[in-house]
């Protein structure tokens, strides 16, 4: 995996309804290393609290378990633990808080880090709309605009009426995120004489995107009939996370894939 893959994973996450979601720490080792000190450096994920259910390290069956914290003395750092109530020789399984550790991105971290990166305006008292939000706007001698995130469909930005997958505009360059400002300026310039139906490049890209979304979740629903019939009486949580395992995932993590897995 390398830094474009991890950021089209996570721009992934967000998108047709959902507007925020979470990084467990064994999703964060397959990672190459630069990745997370980016991302927290430039504050498009933000620490979370510690994972209260996690896949137990005890033995191969890879089963989603509770942790269990247990202070013996004041002052003494917590200890966490899994009890394994599978087999009778694994007993108590002892967790270290790294693996316990997890990270959050969603909508408002996207929209502070396009401010920033943009230079925009602020707006007071921007619309409400749900799943769109007005980050700020470009003010200059030769167009005005607003600039906004959507979460409706694709994970998209919106320059006034038009929109673009906020992938295609975000890219990975020497390590470092770069946002293609002349892509933004154009569809700005655009958006004064366009009109949304006319926008045809836009359109054909989000239907696209949209029949892979619905194929994509199609994979799932499919290999979670064929893992229940053939592991039948576990958790949701199990055959999700069995089903995150598989390329079929496309890098979605459990959570993704068990709002969608039973269609």
């Amino acid at each position: 995996m390398i830094l474009q893959d991890v950021i089209a994973s996570l721009l992934n996450r967000l998108g047709h309804g959902q507007q925020s979601d979470t990084i467990s720490q064994e999703e964060i080792q397959h990672w190459p290393s630069p990745a997370l000190a980016l991302l927290l450096e430039e504050k498009l994920i933000a620490t979370a609290a510690l994972a209260q259910v996690i896949t137990c390290p005890g033995c191969p069956e890879n089963c989603f378990k509770p942790v269990k914290t247990l202070t013996v003395k004041l002052g003494d750092p917590p200890r966490h633990f899994i009890a394994c109530d599978e087999t009778d020789y694994i007993g108590k399984i002892a967790i270290r808080i790294e693996q316990l550790q997890q990270w959050q991105i969603n909508d408002k971290l996207l929209a502070n880090w396009l401010l920033k990166k943009l230079k925009l305006r602020t707006i007071a008292n921007p619309p409400k709309v749900i799943g769109e939000s007005v980050i700020g706007s470009i003010l200059n001698d030769h167009y005005h605009c607003h600039i906004g995130l959507s979460t409706v469909a694709v994970l998209s930005l919106k320059v006034n009426q038009l929109k673009i997958p906020l992938i295609d505009v975000l890219f990975v360059e020497d390590d470092q995120l770069i946002i293609d400002t002349a892509a933004i300026k154009s569809l700005a310039k655009q958006s004064l004489s366009v009109t949304p139906k006319e926008y045809k490049p836009s359109v054909v890209k989000r239907e696209t995107r949209k029949l892979e979304t619905e194929a994509m979740y199609a994979d799932w629903q499919k290999a979670y009939r064929q893992l229940l019939k053939a592991r039948p009486g576990n958790s949701d949580v199990w055959y999700s996370l069995q089903l995150a395992k598989k390329p079929i995932a496309v890098g979605r993590n459990a959570n993704t894939i068990r709002r969608h897995m039973k269609g």
